[in-house]
């Protein structure tokens, strides 16, 4: 389905609208202070399904009243700020957020959640669940947290005792304990193993060469083992 993208001015009944279903403070403030300068806007009322992947950097701000469902990449930006607001659960293959993301039920992605850098931030009131999550410098309030491999600054995740879910330090390094796990899920050259701890990113990749294999429409992770 194609977004009906406006350009004219929002008028102030669906800005009013937007607002309300907002649910993070800061961000109805921001949309209540910017609504009327965005030279382009989406208010999809009911769900919204996307075949393929999601750039929000055409339609700087969205509002989908209900579900969303993305079969690819779902990716949002900070430069120029963009602002998706998903009333109902949002699911994704893969996720990549650097601008405002507020959604009010779960956000469920098949592969991986990756946060790209420190400005704006990403909100859910529901649980997030993907196979693989790393926060970087973004900031993520969560109502609650099914990763299978989470890894990086658990500092960014707005949850009780966040550390405990994390297996890695804040700097990326996964001690012995945890090199398994995390060698199960993603693929070897984005780590390095050192004596006996794995470095994330070290193995000629960092956090933007994830990135990048996601928008080429790669996968960084390994199949999922068959336990049976």
């Amino acid at each position: 389905m194609s977004l009906d993208v406006q350009t004219r001015p929002m008028p102030a009944d669906i800005q009013a609208r937007a607002i309300a279903l907002i649910s993070d403070e800061t961000l109805r403030s921001v949309v209540a202070d910017r609504a009327s300068e965005y030279e382009a806007w989406a208010f999809h009322e009911g769900d919204l399904h996307i075949a393929g992947g999601f750039d929000a950097t055409p339609c700087p701000l969205l509002i989908v009243t209900g579900d969303m469902t993305v079969d690819g990449l779902f990716e949002d930006a900070d430069d120029p700020e963009t602002i998706v607001c998903v009333a109902g659960t949002l699911r994704a293959r893969n996720l990549v957020t650097a601008g405002w993301l507020d959604v009010g039920g779960d956000l469920i992605v098949a592969e991986c959640v990756i946060g790209d850098y420190n400005d704006c931030s990403a909100n859910i009131q529901g649980t997030l669940r993907a196979r693989f999550f790393f926060p970087e410098e973004h900031s993520f309030a969560v109502g609650g947290f099914e990763v299978e491999c989470a890894v990086g600054n658990h500092h960014r995740l707005g949850i009780d005792a966040a550390a405990d879910r994390f297996l890695s330090s804040a700097y990326g390094i996964v001690p012995a304990a945890n090199i398994a796990a995390v060698s199960a899920v993603l693929d070897a050259k984005y780590t390095l193993i050192e004596g006996d701890e794995l470095y994330l990113f070290e193995g000629g990749a960092d956090h933007s060469a994830l990135v990048e294999a996601l928008r080429a429409g790669d996968n960084p992770l390994l199949p999922r083992q068959d336990v049976s």
